[in-house]
């Protein structure tokens, strides 16, 4: 049977309701968090399992546009191993949440760590087959010039806030090597991004790029601080880091609804080409 190709506004669709309502959630948590009535012992139960449902929500969505064969194979199997990297959180944020409500103990190194950290090759393997536009091999020169300049530049960031930090020391325990692990792979994923959006690509993968940078971009921040906390063997903050982590689902499900939404015939769009002057400005940034 022919897949229905009809492009229809985010907001009439179920996934982009729920995408908006989990944003309105996310937003009435900050608000929560920074007000005088946030209470630390309610915010274990409200942010671990806001995480767990968040994430099995896009888990739920990449299995619909997987499922969906308008969208071509490409587009599928790259949602494919986005939507793995997604149910691995399901199931690290799930264990995470049992250790610590349930068990009461430390979820840090747990089980948990290891499906947190299948998410970030899995997830970049996604981004990687994302339909794009073929480059010639001027244009493949310049995106590696731009992803080693760009991985450059996210090394002297973990360098300097991990690593070169007098509140950080690597080397002693499992768990150090564990918590910087995180922002690196986030800082891998992000340069990645960036230097394939240079591309000329489809307009389907630009903007689902664009959320993946930006969730990536949430996870690092949350990552960054989590470290630190680690190195310096201090209990973490989770209240102050779950909510970037929220808003980093929350990206991975804008992603995921507008794609629902904007319907197979988006890949049929022709490619939104960068100009010359643009992907010098880009790089120059």
């Amino acid at each position: 049977m022919k897949a229905d190709t009809s492009s229809r506004p985010l907001l009439h669709t179920p996934a982009g309701v729920i995408t908006t309502v989990s944003t309105l959630g996310i937003i009435a948590y900050l608000i929560w968090i920074f007000s005088g009535y946030f209470q630390e012992s309610i915010d274990a139960l409200i942010s671990g399992v806001g995480l767990v449902l968040l994430n099995l929500l896009a888990g739920i969505f990449g299995v619909y546009i997987i499922s969906h064969k308008g969208f071509g194979k490409t587009l599928q199997w790259a949602w494919f191993f986005i939507t793995l990297g997604a149910w691995c959180f399901v199931i690290a944020e799930g264990l995470w949440t049992y250790y610590d409500l349930v068990l009461e103990i430390d979820p840090f190194p747990s089980p948990a760590d290891y499906f947190y950290v299948l998410y970030y090759p899995l997830t970049l393997i996604g981004v990687l087959i994302l339909p794009f536009v073929f480059v010639s091999r001027q244009e493949r020169t310049i995106l590696w010039l731009d992803l080693g300049i760009l991985l450059i530049f996210f090394g002297m960031v973990v360098w300097y806030f991990i690593l070169a930090s007098p509140l950080f020391s690597i080397g002693q325990t499992i768990s150090e090597y564990i918590a910087l692990f995180y922002p690196v792979g986030d800082f891998l994923i992000l340069a990645v991004v960036i230097a394939m959006m240079q591309r000329n690509l489809t307009r389907v993968a630009r903007w689902v790029l664009g959320f993946i940078a930006l969730a990536m971009l949430f996870s690092a921040v949350a990552d960054i601080s989590f470290a630190l906390f680690v190195g310096q063997d201090a209990p973490y903050p989770l209240a102050y880091m779950n909510a970037p982590w929220m808003c980093a689902v929350v990206a991975q499900l804008l992603a995921t609804s507008r794609l629902s939404a904007s319907g197979p015939e988006i890949l049929n769009d022709p490619p939104s080409r960068i100009s010359p002057a643009a992907q010098m400005f880009r790089l120059a940034l």
